[in-house]
């Protein structure tokens, strides 16, 4: 469902105004502006939260190398299969070459 800022209700209004603007002005943002506050106060709070972060960012970290790794290899496994396709192909020709030499009907007899 789809609102218009006009058919929000007040409270949700003043909740995203909070958010877009960072001003408190209803009693609902006021004590959410109030909480955050505490909590970034609270020592206990802050090292957690900070912990949390380097967590992330060290899971986020190990994912970009992870795939950074995938696509290496996939690319180096994508060569090595243009590699073998071209042995293929120089064999065929080869082949075709050894072939053509050979006369029909005759025999080392």
């Amino acid at each position: 469902m789809i609102y218009l800022w006009s058919n929000l209700p007040e409270d949700l209004a003043e909740f995203y105004r909070y958010i877009r603007t960072g001003e408190a002005l209803s009693d609902l943002t006021r004590r959410i502006e109030a909480a955050v506050e505490k909590g970034r106060k609270n020592e206990i709070w802050r090292s957690a939260y900070m912990k949390e972060r380097v967590i992330i960012m060290d899971a986020i970290k190990e994912e970009r190398e992870a795939r950074l790794k995938a696509e290496e290899e996939i690319q180096n496994e994508r060569e090595r299969a243009e590699k073998a396709e071209e042995e293929i192909q120089k064999a065929k020709i080869r082949i075709a070459e050894l072939e053509a030499l050979i006369v029909p009907g005759q025999d080392d007899n």
